[in-house]
């Protein structure tokens, strides 16, 4: 796997969630006046902010939920250390709480569902920064809190610390401290009832607890599927597990 840094996944971040954004807008042209009274009202941007400021304080509170995020990421399921919200957020912990609800102490269950149903795929990603500064490896629970980064419609980088403080990557700045992204996942799509069925047979499928089902937008990036090489007879053998970034 070669590592994306931290700006060619924030770049990477920017569209996506633009894209999001405005698939959105245009799908709600056609509604009803009191529907786009209450689309007016709503805005998405805000939403992320709020889900990233709720995420910051949750890290600082909670050292299983950090252990939790690590622990998911180093499972680098599309080959890149990656968490899906919607896979995580109804894990419990050992008092019988989750992701979730922990979240729900500062962003109601409204919003979080509302943010689910904009942005099924959405994702708390974990960089490699440089000089070891902070990675999912080098993540210490007991010790790195943190911050939570996001884009905005500008394009602007903004992170937000436990205390509720915002603050803004000047152009090409790389932090030096525990981060995450949030972001829309660039490997991992929704599930096409379009999909044909002789591609839907090979294809992996992740199903989400609220029935959504999930794939990878290419099997390159299936890291759950055992990887296979072809022998010189010709035979599918199962890669060793320490050679499999190697393919």
């Amino acid at each position: 796997m070669k590592t994306k840094t931290f700006f060619q996944t924030i770049c990477i971040v920017a569209i996506s969630m633009l894209f999001v954004i405005s698939c959105n807008r245009d799908d709600h042209i056609s509604l009803t006046k009191e529907e786009i009274q209450e689309i007016e009202t709503y805005n998405p941007q805000l939403l992320i902010e709020n889900f990233a400021a709720a995420l910051a304080k949750v890290f600082s509170e909670n050292k299983e939920i950090r252990e939790l995020v690590k622990d998911e990421a180093l499972k680098m399921i599309d080959d890149d250390y990656d968490v899906l919200y919607i896979l995580v957020k109804d894990v419990k912990l050992k008092d019988n709480s989750t992701l979730e609800s922990n979240l729900s102490k500062y962003l109601p269950r409204e919003k979080l569902s509302q943010l689910i149903q904009e942005i099924p795929t959405l994702t708390i990603f974990v960089p490699e920064l440089i000089d070891d500064a902070f990675s999912a490896v080098k993540w210490d629970t007991d010790l790195d809190i943190p911050k939570v980064a996001f884009i905005d419609k500008e394009n602007n980088v903004h992170y937000i610390d436990s205390f509720g403080d915002k603050k803004t990557f000047a152009h090409n700045e790389i932090p030096l401290f525990p981060i995450v992204v949030l972001k829309k996942s660039e490997r991992i799509v929704l599930k096409s009832s379009k999909l044909r069925s002789s591609i839907q047979d090979n294809v992996t499928v992740i199903r989400a607890n609220n029935g959504l089902e999930f794939v990878f937008d290419d099997e390159i990036y299936d890291n759950i599927k055992p990887k296979q090489i072809l022998t010189r007879l010709g035979a599918n053998t199962d890669i060793p597990s320490n050679m499999n970034k190697m393919f």
